[in-house]
């Protein structure tokens, strides 16, 4: 299966994918631990502001919580 951000072609299929391994091999999250991941896609939302889509490799990320990539 063909995955591209930029040409956003299967995005929603890698997430969903992502979700069901994580379910099968009961992965949990350490809540009293800072989160950090990778952001796989960000867009700008005329209602919502920036949204991203981020694997959470380590610990918790919480609503409200500041996100930094690289500089940004």
């Amino acid at each position: 299966m063909e995955i591209s951000a930029k040409a956003r072609k299967n995005i929603d299929k890698l997430l969903s994918t992502i979700v069901a391994v994580a379910e099968v091999n009961e992965f949990k999250a350490n809540p009293d631990k800072m989160g950090y991941g990778t952001i796989v896609e960000a867009k700008l939302d005329k209602n919502k502001g920036p949204v991203a889509n981020v694997i959470i490799q380590n610990g918790t990320l919480k609503v409200g919580d500041t996100v930094v990539s690289g500089v940004t």
